[in-house]
């Protein structure tokens, strides 16, 4: 990264850096934060920010490349205070970084990011896009081992205490495949993330097998489950009388190759996210017990997509037993506003 950019940045974010109390949470034996439901107005509850699309790093050599992360950084730090003291968990899902675009440093942009979100003092996690470890046409970042790029990257971001990030199996496809268990207070499993990789970049553009295989013996299909992935699978299409919220973009780049996710899925699996379309920040009904959803673009690089950046917010609610389930979602702009509430019927 540049001399003048590094310092420009680090003096935005250090203006931008909240003083919040210190957040406390449960940890496990190896030091990391154990999520657990927050009690909230007598009931039991998770809630999910879900970032997308920052594309830090995009234009390094340009003076708006700079200019651009600046504003994915306020739009980040906006999104955030708005909602922080509400929220449990923060997912950034996919193309946190344009890799295309760097030239051989995508960790260093990797570890500013972190930093960043180390800061806020919530637990946080990735999964990659098809840009995070994309190589250039002349300068591969890869050789031999097509995953050592999102691994390295996935390594720099669990180096921070309130990561949750994790480096899937090496024999299933993709780096981000990671199971996060949700706990009510007590220990009692209440949800499950599962986080699957659909690669891009140095990984092809697919879901697996293996990542089938792998999810069959991790999935606990007695719990309500969420699935989190960057790019969409087919079954994504938008209908206007179904569906919540905006689709600028008019129709969505779907997974390349698909095993046949959604039809794989228990009946307890409610809701599948993504992110990857700038234009699109809608959420539809796939069945009587699933719904789809895209996250709404954060960062300003990339292609423009929606004009007002912002983030998703997932609210999960147990009930005061902690055993009834039901969930919603709305938009958070960075403006302020809240927007585009979807809620399952």
């Amino acid at each position: 990264i540049g001399i003048i950019s590094v310092v420009f940045l680090m003096i935005v974010i250090a203006i931008a850096r909240p003083s919040p109390k210190k957040r406390m949470v449960n940890n496990n034996k190896n030091g990391r934060p154990v999520l657990t439901t927050a009690i909230r107005n007598n009931v039991h509850t998770f809630r999910i920010l879900q970032i997308t699309d920052l594309h830090l790093g995009e234009a390094e050599d340009e003076s708006r490349g700079t200019v651009q992360d600046t504003k994915s950084y306020q739009s980040l730090h906006a999104v955030i205070t708005a909602t922080r003291h509400n929220i449990d968990l923060i997912v950034l899902s996919g193309d946190q970084l344009s890799a295309s675009r760097m030239h051989g440093n995508s960790t260093a942009y990797q570890r500013q990011l972190s930093a960043k979100m180390e800061s806020y003092q919530i637990p946080w996690c990735i999964i990659f896009g098809n840009h995070d470890d994309a190589p250039e046409a002349d300068k591969p970042i890869i050789t031999n081992n097509y995953k050592a790029a999102r691994q390295e990257l996935a390594s720099v971001d669990q180096s921070f205490p309130h990561s949750l990030t994790q480096i899937g199996p090496e024999s299933v496809h993709g780096v981000s495949n990671y199971v996060l268990n949700v706990q009510k207070q007590g220990g009692e499993e209440v949800l499950q993330l599962l986080f699957l990789d659909t690669g891009g970049g140095s990984t092809p553009k697919a879901l697996e097998p293996s990542q089938q295989i792998w999810w069959g013996q991790f999935r606990s299909p007695n719990i309500p489950g969420v699935l989190i992935e960057h790019i969409p699978v087919p079954e994504f299409g938008f209908e206007r009388d179904a569906c919540v919220g905006d689709n600028l973009d008019g129709g969505f780049d779907a997974i390349r190759k698909d095993f046949g996710l959604l039809s794989s899925l228990d009946e307890n699996v409610a809701l599948v996210l993504v992110g990857h379309m700038h234009g699109s920040d809608y959420c539809c009904p796939y069945s009587a017990s699933l719904s789809l959803c895209f996250g709404r673009h954060t960062g300003y690089g990339g292609y423009e997509g929606l004009k007002d950046r912002g983030a998703r917010v997932y609210e999960f609610d147990f009930g005061k037993s902690g055993s009834i389930f039901s969930w919603k979602s709305h938009v958070q702009l960075e403006s302020g506003v809240v927007t585009n509430e979807y809620v399952p019927k």
